[in-house]
């Protein structure tokens, strides 16, 4: 299943670093739409030119297990 991050922006950036693994689109955006909805109920910011980026990670290759070429002669 994919990754997902969700980064809320207006004139600053808030990076999701963990992100979250789901199993669609559908339910990311259900995801974030909850999360932009819990911050809203919470009141403590004016909201109203803040935007929530949602991305996906499609794969991730950890430098130490990628092959290693052998530099040409």
């Amino acid at each position: 299943m994919p990754r997902y991050r969700f980064v809320i922006r207006d004139s600053d950036r808030f990076d999701d670093e963990e992100g979250v693994v789901l199993p669609d689109d559908l339910t990311a955006r259900k995801h974030a739409l909850g999360m932009i909805h819990e911050l809203q109920k919470a009141g403590k910011a004016d909201w109203a030119d803040y935007t929530m980026e949602v991305t996906r990670d499609v794969w991730e290759i950890p430098f130490e297990l990628a092959e290693k070429k052998k530099a040409a002669r």
